[in-house]
């Protein structure tokens, strides 16, 4: 696990929100009986009610090194979790399931997991719950496609027969939703030879010929469209549900317990950086450039993330159901297991 504190990039007036603007006129805020937490102090006022913290709790969060992160970054940035009475710190991890570790170990308080992740883990007895909604899958703004050579003759599923395609790994949840896409529409999945091969390789790959098709997600996904070198055919995962929630804040239920006040204000603070993140992504571009250290052209360029704006089971269940589908777990279970209550 690569621990790293979000740094902060300095934000133009015009980046702050409601809430830090009325840090410098916290009479007037008093007055109207807003919502009001300045920055740096212990004093929660809430409808005129005024609760005294301590200092700040402390928390660490696993982060990706990803686009996901921005709605947290940006939190961070703006000073919603100090608000809130917290001292966040996100740091980098590698993976999903470093991620689960070092909660379990006690080294993160929570962390980001894919939604996949999150039901092997619930499958195996982990104990790890929803405590937050974090990114979407849609249909109409997806992240991951399917590609082929910009000029070659593939068209459809049914061409993709007897071809090699390639994926990050053979087994996972990209890969199966890749076949089952082909099945779904008028293909033979039986017929196709798959390949590991990282994303960063996918694009000299397809436009030399080595594989034929790969399902590839941002940032690579929109600097190899702009580039011309492969185009669209297929979402694949929409063969899972053209809208589910594909990653998530975890916690242990135990940590959760202990701490309910601390973990339902993160939560609503990260809602709130959420629906911010949803409408103003150009101001959050640099934010993710600093933290993936990618061009921010390049982030802007790209399909964002499009962030949930509440947690509830409907948007949980699809994944539950096409991992059960797909065999990557063996019973089918009901979503409100993997949220914390």
């Amino acid at each position: 696990m690569l621990v790293v504190t979000a740094k902060a990039v300095p934000l133009r007036p015009h980046f702050q929100p409601k809430e830090v603007r009325l840090q410098h006129a916290q009479s007037a805020a008093l007055r109207s009986r807003r919502f009001v937490l300045a920055l740096g102090s212990s004093a929660l006022i809430v409808g005129g009610r005024a609760t005294f913290a301590q200092e700040p709790v402390a928390l660490r969060i696993g982060m990706a090194r990803s686009d996901a992160a921005s709605a947290a970054l940006y939190a961070v940035q703006a000073g919603l979790f100090r608000r809130a009475g917290l001292n966040v710190t996100l740091e980098a991890v590698t993976s999903g399931s470093a991620t689960a570790a070092a909660i379990v170990g006690g080294a993160l308080q929570l962390g980001e997991t894919s939604l996949a992740g999150l039901v092997t883990a619930h499958a195996r007895g982990l104990p790890l719950q929803l405590v937050a909604a974090e990114r979407y899958y849609l249909s109409t703004a997806p992240n991951e496609l399917l590609v082929v050579q910009r000029d070659g003759p593939i068209r459809s599923a049914r061409d993709l027969n007897g071809k090699t395609i390639a994926s990050p790994s053979i087994g996972d949840l990209l890969s199966l939703s890749t076949l089952a896409w082909i099945d779904a529409n008028g293909g033979d999945a039986k017929t196709v030879k798959s390949i590991e091969l990282p994303p960063s390789a996918t694009q000299a790959a397809i436009e030399s010929g080595r594989i034929d098709a790969a399902c590839i997600y941002e940032p690579f996904l929109s600097e190899g469209l702009a580039a011309g070198a492969f185009r669209s055919i297929g979402k694949p995962f929409d063969v899972i549900a053209s809208r589910f929630l594909a990653t998530g804040i975890i916690a242990t239920p135990a940590y959760a317990a202990a701490n309910r006040d601390v973990v339902r204000r993160y939560a609503e603070a990260l809602r709130q950086a959420n629906m911010y993140a949803n409408s103003h992504r150009d101001e959050t571009a640099p934010l993710v450039a600093s933290w993936t250290r990618l061009d921010v052209t390049a982030i802007r360029r790209g399909s964002r993330a499009t962030f949930a704006e509440s947690l509830n089971a409907g948007d949980v269940q699809p994944m539950i159901d096409a991992m059960v589908r797909f065999h990557l777990v063996k019973e089918p279970f009901d979503a409100r297991e993997l949220i914390n209550p």
